[in-house]
C-alpha cells in the first residue's frame, strides 16, 4: 500500500506490538465506570452544540407556523442533527407547499435514503428532477448522481453528465468537482484529465474545499502528477483546515507514516480534530494510538479507552474489535471483562469481521471465556485464513502437523501443506521456511522437490528471516544454487 493510499484505511484494522499487561484498566469495574463517564460527557457536549446550532438559526423556541421557508429547512435540518425524524419531514414538506425546491430536494434525498419515510428510490428521482427543473441548482447534483448510479431511474451516464454540466456552468461549485471527476475517469463524457483539472480548480476557487481535498489527492495518488505532490499537500492540508473530515484523516495518515514527513503530535492534532466532530475512523485510531502508545506517544489507557467507546457507539466494528481485544486479553481474567469481551466479538463476528475469527479461533484453543473446544477452533481459525489472514493459515499449519502440544488434534499433514502453500505463494518467510523443513524431513521426498526446498529457504533467508539460515546449515544447503 502507498503512503497516500488513504482509502484502503490501513491503520483500522491492525494492532501494533501488545503490551503485556493494561494495569490501568485492569479492573472491569473501572473500565465500565470511564466509559459511562465518557459517553455522559460527549452527550451532553452534542446537546449543546445541537442546541448552539439551533439558537443560533433563530428557530429553537419559534412555532413552526411561524417561520418561513428557510426557517422551516433550517429546523429541518437541525432536527436531521438530532435525529428526529418526523420533525425534519414535517418541516420539509411545510417548505416544499411553501414553493421551496431546496425543501423539495432534502424531502427527495429522504426518499432515496428511507429517513424518516419509506425508502423510495423513483419518487426521491422524481423530486429531483422536478426542483432541478425548476431552477435548483443544487438538485442537478443529486439528479446526476442518481442517472450515473441507476437510482430510481435506468442507468444513464451521459445524461448524469450533462445534468452535473448543467449546473456547473451556472457556477454551481459541486457540480463543477461532479464535472471534474467525471472528466477525469471518463464517465459520461470521453476522459480528459487536463479539463478536469481545471475544473477541479474552478470548484475550488468557488469556495468548494472537497475539490481542495480531491485535487490534492490526485496529485498525490496519480504518478503522472508526481511533480505535484508538494501541491498536492498544500490542497489537502487547506481541506483539512476548512474542515473536510476526510482531509483530516488523510493528514493524520501522512504524519504518521510520511518518513520525514512524521510527526505524531500532528497526527494526534489532525485525529482529535476529526474524532471531536464524531468521525468514528478518527476515534477508533486515536484511541489505539493512546492505548498502545503508537510512534512513541505517551500511553495514556483510560483516554483511548473513551476514545475507541465513542466509535464503539457508532456500530463501528473495528473499534468494538479493539474493546473485545483488550477485554478478553489484558483483564487479568476478570469474569465480567471476559463476558463483555466475548459479546463485543461475537457483534464482530456477526459483522464478518476478518481478525475477529482469529481471536474466535484463540479463544475455544485456549479456553478463554467459552469451553475448550478444539473442532470450533479450527473452524474459526479456516475462516480467519480465508478471508486472507496468513497468520491463521500459519497457525493452521501448526495445529495440522501437531506443533501445538496443547491441542488434542490429528495431525494432517496434506492439510498443513496446503495452508503453507497458499502463504508460501506470497512470498511469506515463515511459510516458505515451514514448507521447505515439511519436504526435508519426508524420507519420501523426491530430488525435485527437495530443490524446491532448498530455493524457498534461500528465499526466505534473502527476505531476512534468520531461521531459514539456520536450516541451510543444518541441512547442507548452500546460499547459492
Amino acid at each position: 500500500m502507498g503512503l497516500f493510499d488513504f482509502f484502503k484505511k490501513k491503520k483500522t484494522n491492525t494492532s501494533p506490538e501488545r503490551p503485556a499487561v493494561i494495569d490501568t484498566i485492569s479492573k472491569a469495574d473501572a473500565i465500565t465506570q470511564a466509559a459511562a463517564q465518557a459517553a455522559e460527557a460527549k452527550a451532553n457536549e452534542e446537546m449543546d452544540e445541537l442546541t448552539r446550532i439551533a439558537l443560533a438559526a433563530g428557530v429553537e423556541a419559534q412555532d413552526e407556523g411561524s417561520l418561513d421557508a428557510d426557517g422551516l429547512i433550517r429546523k429541518a435540518l437541525n432536527a436531521i442533527e438530532s435525529d428526529d425524524n418526523a420533525t425534519a419531514i414535517r418541516c420539509f414538506r411545510q417548505a416544499e407547499k411553501m414553493g421551496s425546491m431546496e425543501a423539495k430536494r432534502n424531502l427527495a434525498r429522504c426518499y432515496e435514503t428511507g429517513r424518516g419515510v419509506g425508502k423510495d428510490e423513483p419518487r426521491a428521482f422524481k423530486l429531483y428532477r422536478d426542483a432541478a427543473n425548476a431552477g435548483c441548482l443544487a438538485a442537478y447534483n443529486n439528479l446526476g448522481n442518481c442517472l450515473i448510479e441507476g437510482v430510481g431511474t435506468p442507468k444513464d451516464e451521459k445524461a448524469g453528465y450533462e445534468a452535473f454540466r448543467t449546473a456547473a456552468e451556472q457556477g454551481e461549485e459541486v457540480a463543477m468537482a461532479n464535472v471534474a471527476k467525471c472528466l477525469m475517469q471518463g464517465v459520461g463524457v470521453e476522459k480528459n484529465a487536463e479539463e478536469g483539472l481545471k475544473w477541479f480548480e474552478k470548484s475550488s476557487e468557488a469556495g468548494n474545499h472537497l475539490a481542495d481535498f480531491e485535487l490534492g489527492m490526485t496529485y498525490l495518488q496519480i504518478p503522472d502528477y508526481h511533480d505535484k505532490v508538494g501541491e498536492g499537500l498544500q490542497r489537502v492540508e487547506k481541506a483539512a483546515n476548512n474542515g473536510v473530515l476526510d482531509a483530516m484523516l488523510v493528514m493524520a495518515q501522512i504524519h504518521e507514516e510520511g518518513g520525514p514527513r512524521q510527526n505524531m503530535q500532528e497526527c494526534m492534532r489532525w485525529l482529535e480534530m476529526a474524532a471531536e466532530k464524531g468521525n468514528k475512523n478518527a476515534q477508533c485510531r486515536l484511541g489505539q494510538i493512546l492505548m498502545y502508545g503508537v510512534g512513541g506517544v505517551q500511553r495514556d489507557p483510560q483516554k483511548g479507552y473513551h476514545w475507541l467507546t465513542f466509535a464503539a457507539q457508532q456500530n463501528y466494528t473495528p473499534a468494538i474489535y479493539i474493546l473485545a481485544e483488550l477485554n478478553l486479553l489484558y483483564t487479568n481474567g476478570n469474569q465480567e471483562a471476559m463476558r463483555m469481551g466475548l459479546n463485543q466479538l461475537t457483534a464482530c463476528i456477526k459483522e464478518s469481521y476478518p481478525p475477529a475469527f482469529m481471536l474466535m479461533g484463540q479463544c475455544y484453543l485456549e479456553g478463554r471465556a467459552v469451553m475448550k473446544d478444539h473442532a470450533q477452533a479450527v473452524k474459526f481459525f479456516t475462516l480467519s485464513a480465508e478471508h486472507g489472514n496468513d497468520n491463521a493459515s500459519l497457525l493452521l499449519a501448526k495445529l495440522y502437523n501437531g506443533e501445538i502440544e496443547e491441542a488434542e488434534f490429528e495431525k494432517n499433514p496434506a492439510e498443513a501443506r496446503k495452508w503453507l502453500t497458499k502463504v508460501a505463494e506470497k512470498g511469506h518467510p515463515v511459510a516458505l521456511h515451514d514448507l521447505a523443513v515439511m519436504t526435508l524431513k519426508d524420507e519420501q521426498s523426491s530430488e525435485e522437490a527437495r530443490q524446491t526446498a532448498a530455493d524457498q529457504l534461500r528465499q526466505a533467508a534473502k527476505a531476512g528471516y534468520t531461521a531459514a539460515l539456520k536450516t541451510m546449515t543444518e541441512y547442507g544447503i548452500p546460499a547459492s544454487a
